[in-house]
């Protein structure tokens, strides 16, 4: 089917958010359906996730809907498209179309990307195993097996340590790893019960390799191009996800790199994948050999972090592509440079990608866990930081990802005793990096700590870096040399005030006296090579600053940073909706946030972005630079507010609670009254029904709840937005000291905005920037008699296997540590 001939494009979403899928899916999935939408294609969309912003899409025509083959078969009977594209929705849309035309016939839908065959081959490892084979590329000695006994046979011929990999997962499933008889019993009962088809995949033990992914994108005339490579600073036996990344690769020659760049080329031509993927490989540096251990051919966290690293536009050239435009004649947004799309990128800086863990939320909530790091991802978000070396990147990453210094000072792990110390340089946790330093702070020498770990010595020269670099500064107070040297590896005045025990501004103050200030390096897909109109920044400490001030009528927004448990994808959503209702309203919008996948840090929604870490240093720097109007916070932050206000910043609070409510317990309901304010008055919007794993709304029952009298909510200097009183009986009480009063959850406005038909949080920004309508007044007076689009629906939590991830010796709150939801639109 030729571009012509292509008219209608139906694109699988991927649902509701889960370990190994936040906002990434919803970063492409948008930035794809602009692109067809700018080709003359008319785009579907089928998803359930309320915190989805693509369903929002103007240019879209959205199927709020369970992702299921009787639902999308629905929808294609009745929009007849002229193809799918999975590549936008993960491994859910692919096992769903495998699915579908496994069950049915449709002979004129076209699978862009890639053939039926190759979708059946992602869905079954054993497929792909042997179709690699057939083109020359190595992979690990694998079966599939249906049965524990016949999983034992095979364990016993190659050896342990094994692994175990569910078939046709029921969701996101990493490999279980057994070293011995009686953890194989354990992870083959979990495994068979992950699998839709109660078979798995038993493959030999490479624990202890190196791993490297590249993303690589190929068009119809097998033009071939290198994106990106990710190299993870843990071997294999550590969940890809719960290691460190670190682009571009490091430690690679020249010649191991090229091999890896030319068999991925291979690859793509040998599965005939048109667009973009992810192959990650497996390598012995013993004997130089390779073995490739993933083949995704759709978006995923990798794809997200090479776009934002390397700054080039992989969701929008990956749809020109899947659309037979070949890329020598792909026409991109101006922001970029004319002939971009067929340039692999070039990158001048460091990017690095620390995990972020829940285990401390969890375990503050009276919930042991397990912290030992191995195939089962753990982590619950990421963040990236960005320099011109591997110690400032790894610096401001760590300090994204926890958003103070402490977390990361360098007497932390001083305490712990040598055996434990041992035993955990063997059995990673999550404190992993802190570990390592603190192991080399004690006189462990890098090739014992490289013998130990299978971590490559070229990062153990950088932790030693890092650690001989923070005692030199603890032992000169004052010391104007050690100050330039700390800042240009990154260490922020937070931690050195603590360092020198000192108050943080006199640490700046005696840093701007000397002029060691930040500049800001545009981030450019060709490293400045090539005349780009570039809006995406980050901080270092050289000469030239590349940023300049936008002008007097813009808003910074702080970003809510890496995913976590609670909001979740949420975050992201009402951060992204900020900015572009920023915009809307004629001012200029600036993000700071560090969190890769996040739907905020796309070109579309902001004038600039920051990346950056989200402590008072990192903002003022950009604060100093830009001098906005606004600074929009969420309220949360209420140490950084205070900062902020401290230092004469006009700051606008974003309504939210510091901690995420606890759910109602088993069988208790519990009401919400949802309210929106003004900023002068308070107007009622409707009532929500509780239960544990579950949100509902009747319009219906509202009104009849409402006519029996609710209580009038009075607010006083306090933001606009949304607002709600809990309570846990029904009838109502008109006494306001009856209920508990806070800001309706990120995830719950989603919900609201999705049901209502009315967007609260561009309402919201409105009357915060004083631009509210007429048209917004009007509503306000009507509430609540205002027609909702949907009159019944409902927010069911994710039915998350938290047993598999983090083995709680307890019940998690469903509400407090939800991953992620689905919607019900009922009527």
């Amino acid at each position: 089917m030729t571009k012509t001939e292509l008219k209608k494009v139906l694109l699988i979403g991927g649902g509701a958010n889960d370990f190994g899928r936040e906002s990434e899916l919803d970063v492409a999935t948008h930035q794809v359906i602009e692109t067809l939408a700018g080709l003359g294609i008319v785009t579907i969309l089928i998803d359930d996730n309320p915190y989805s912003l693509s369903l929002e899409h103007p240019k879209v025509k959205a199927y709020p809907q369970a992702i299921t083959v009787e639902n999308v078969r629905n929808i294609i009977e009745v929009e007849q498209p002229d193809a799918v594209y999975p590549a936008v929705g993960g491994t859910t849309a692919f096992q769903v179309l495998g699915d579908l035309f496994a069950q049915y016939d449709f002979p004129n839908l076209q699978i862009l990307g890639m053939s039926l065959d190759t979708v059946n081959m992602v869905n079954n490892p054993a497929l792909l195993a042997k179709r690699l084979r057939q083109i020359g590329e190595p992979v690990i000695s694998s079966q599939v097996v249906n049965s524990v006994e016949a999983a034992f046979d095979i364990a016993r011929e190659i050896g342990f340590p094994v692994n175990i990999k569910p078939m046709a997962p029921k969701f996101e499933a990493s490999r279980h790893t057994a070293n011995d008889s009686e953890t194989l019993d354990l992870v083959l009962k979990i495994a068979l019960k992950q699998s839709r088809i109660k078979q798995v995949v038993i493959s030999q033990g490479i624990n202890g390799l190196r791993e490297v992914g590249v993303q690589v994108m190929r068009d119809h005339h097998d033009v071939n191009m290198l994106i990106g490579a990710v190299e993870d600073i843990d071997p294999v036996g550590i969940h890809a996800a719960d290691s460190i990344l670190v682009t571009p690769v490091q430690t690679l020659t020249d010649r191991e790199f090229q091999r890896l760049r030319m068999a991925a080329f291979r690859i793509m031509r040998g599965l005939d994948i048109i667009g973009t993927a992810h192959i990650q490989f497996a390598l012995d540096p013993r004997t130089d050999e390779y073995y490739v251990i993933k083949v995704s051919p759709y978006f995923d966290s990798t794809s997200t972090l090479v776009s934002r690293s390397t700054g080039y536009p992989l969701a929008i050239v990956a749809a020109h592509v899947c659309a037979n435009v070949n890329l020598t004649r792909i026409v991109l947004p101006s922001n970029f440079a004319k002939k971009m799309a067929m340039i692999e990128p070039v990158m001048d800086r460091i990017v690095v990608k620390f995990p972020v863990f829940a285990f401390g939320e969890i375990e503050t909530a009276g919930i042991k866990v397990n912290r030992r790091l191995n195939t089962m991802q753990k982590s619950v978000g990421s963040t990236i930081g960005i320099g011109r070396s591997i110690e400032e990147a790894l610096e401001k990453a760590i300090r994204a990802a926890h958003f103070s210094n402490r977390v990361f000072s360098p007497d932390l792990m001083s305490a712990l005793p040598e055996n434990d110390l041992i035993q955990q340089l063997i059995h990673p946790r999550d404190n992993r990096i802190l570990l390592l330093i603190e192991a080399l702070r004690r006189g462990y020498t890098i090739d014992e700590l490289a013998e130990l770990t299978k971590i490559d010595e070229y990062y153990f020269y950088k932790f030693q870096h890092i650690m001989q670099l923070e005692q030199a500064v603890k032992r000169n107070p004052g010391d104007l040399a050690l100050l330039q040297q700390a800042k240009y590896y990154g260490l922020s005045d937070g931690l050195i005030a603590k360092l020198w025990h000192q108050d943080f501004d006199d640490v700046r103050q005696l840093a701007k006296n000397n002029d060691l200030q930040p500049t800001f390096k545009a981030i450019e897909p060709s490293a400045g090579e090539f005349p780009e109109d570039v809006t995406v920044y980050y901080s270092t400490f050289e000469q030239e600053n590349e940023s300049e001030r936008l002008g007097d009528k813009s808003v910074l927004v702080v970003g809510t940073g890496a995913f976590r448990l609670g909001d979740g994808a949420s975050g992201a959503y009402v951060t992204a909706t900020i900015l572009a209702e920023i915009r809307a309203n004629g001012f200029q919008s600036i993000i700071i946030n560090n969190n890769p996948n996040d739907l905020s840090l796309m070109i579309q929604f902001a004038d600039k972005q920051y990346i950056e870490p989200l402590e008072i240093s990192d903002i003022m720097n950009v604060v100093e630079l830009e001098q906005p109007a606004f600074v929009l916070v969420p309220g949360n932050r209420i140490k950084l507010i205070a900062a902020l206000r401290e230092r004469n910043v006009n700051v606008c609070v974003i309504p939210k609670d510091k901690y995420m409510a606890h759910g109602p317990a088993t069988e208790e309901h519990e009401f919400a009254i949802n309210y929106y304010f003004d900023g002068t008055d308070v107007h009622p919007i409707t009532i929500t029904e509780h239960v544990i794993g579950k949100l509902m709304l009747d319009k219906n029952v509202y009104t009849q709840i409402y006519q029996q009298k609710i209580p009038k909510l009075q607010l006083r200097d306090t933001s606009p937005g949304l607002y709600q009183l809990i309570t846990k009986q029904l009838p109502l009480s008109t006494d306001l000291g009856d209920y508990i009063l806070r800001p309706v959850p990120f995830g719950q406005i989603a919900f609201l905005n999705k049901v209502t038909g009315i967007n609260w949080v561009r309402l919201m920004v409105r009357s915060i920037l004083g631009c509210s309508t007429d048209a917004d007044k009007v509503l306000l007076a009507r509430l609540p008699d205002v027609n909702f689009k949907y009159q019944v629906a409902e927010m069911v939590g994710n039915d998350t296997d938290f047993f598999q991830h983090l083995q709680p010796a307890g019940e998690l709150d469903s509400t407090q540590f939800e991953m992620g939801v689905a919607m019900h639109l009922i009527k």
